[in-house]
């Protein structure tokens, strides 16, 4: 029977504590004279894109796309390589990154929480992003969407079919797209979220195995 995901996390950096779930045509110079009000607003639009451009890190155009399987050392070195640093203490079988950056949980803040199997390979990955609001939420989706078919090629029916036969998409889902990523052993899927409170991720990134053991 599938499992459901939800969207009730633990904040990250608290050993031990394990989640509920888991172009533009050119055109020729000109010469441009800009009124006060305009200049101002290009101003701030220029600084929101930088913002957005510097909180996504290595992994702001598209998912992580960290290989299952790999073993501890290697899995956190990639993750902080995307940006997500692993806190101190014992190596857990579920353990949260914070962005390396910005380790609370603010609005616009991103988290992946990782589970171990018993051999200290990564057997799972899930990327939670809360976004302040409606809109940005689905642009930030779109965007990673569209880094998904340049990594994977277009969303793929059969994966998204044999995820739903794994787990239930997370609650409030508007919409998500699945592939088979790393052959067709491993499933990416990106959910876009409306959840029930501010506080809840509306961003979810999933990475998981398209086969069980069970």
């Amino acid at each position: 029977m599938a499992g459901k995901l939800t969207q009730r996390v633990p904040p990250p950096g608290k050993p031990g504590a394990t989640p509920s779930l888991v172009g533009e045509t050119p055109e020729p110079p000109v010469h441009i004279c800009y009124h006060a009000p305009v200049l101002f607003r290009l101003l701030i639009n220029f600084a929101l894109l930088s913002f957005v451009v510097g909180c996504g890190g290595a992994s702001a155009t598209g998912p992580l796309n960290v290989r299952l399987g790999t073993e501890r050392q290697t899995a956190v070195a990639e993750l902080e390589r995307r940006d997500y640093c692993r806190p101190a203490g014992p190596s857990l079988e579920v353990e949260n990154y914070a962005r390396c950056d910005s380790p609370g949980l603010q609005l616009g803040e991103s988290w992946v929480v990782a589970r171990y199997n018993e051999n200290g390979e990564l057997d799972q990955l899930t990327r939670y992003e809360r976004q302040p609001d409606e809109r940005r939420a689905t642009e930030r989706w779109e965007a990673l969407v569209a880094g998904g078919r340049q990594a994977f090629g277009r969303e793929s029916k059969q994966a998204r079919a044999r995820l739903s036969e794994l787990a239930e998409p997370p609650n409030g889902t508007v919409a998500w797209v699945a592939w088979f990523s790393a052959d067709a052993t491993t499933i990416t899927a990106l959910y876009l979220v409306r959840p029930s409170a501010q506080s809840e991720p509306n961003v979810v990134e999933v990475v998981r195995w398209a086969i069980t053991s069970e």
